[in-house]
């Protein structure tokens, strides 16, 4: 079965993936990488949280109108997924694009890798 996903573990060089992978081994107890129900799920959250960080502490408050205009300065972020430089502006709200899908597949042991095109 082939579907397609923004992220996976396995081939992804990103620092910020490769610390979540080895803590989340770690936290959970976890052997294989591939025994992560939703990597796309925990990555995604994972780098929300620092955005939000990031713009709160930008912000200086947590009223909406200061949240999204230093969410629109908020300087390159290098998270799980990618690296957002920026992660989003005054004209786009969304982080992701097309080219951060990718067609995937389950591996023999679970994993989702990417499919070489």
């Amino acid at each position: 079965m082939r579907f397609f996903q923004t992220f996976t573990f396995f081939g992804n060089s990103h620092l910020q993936s490769q610390q979540l992978a080895q803590q989340c081994q770690q936290c959970y107890g976890l052997a294989l990488l591939c025994e992560v129900t939703a990597p796309q799920v925990l990555a995604k959250a994972y780098d929300l949280v620092h955005w939000f960080a990031r713009t709160i502490a930008r912000a200086g408050s947590s009223e909406g109108a200061a949240l999204r205009q230093a969410l629109a300065q908020l300087p390159p972020i290098e998270g799980a997924v990618r690296c957002y430089a920026p992660a989003f502006t005054a004209k786009r709200h969304d982080a992701l694009s097309a080219e951060d899908c990718h067609l995937v597949r389950f591996a023999a042991d679970g994993a989702i890798v990417v499919v070489s095109l």
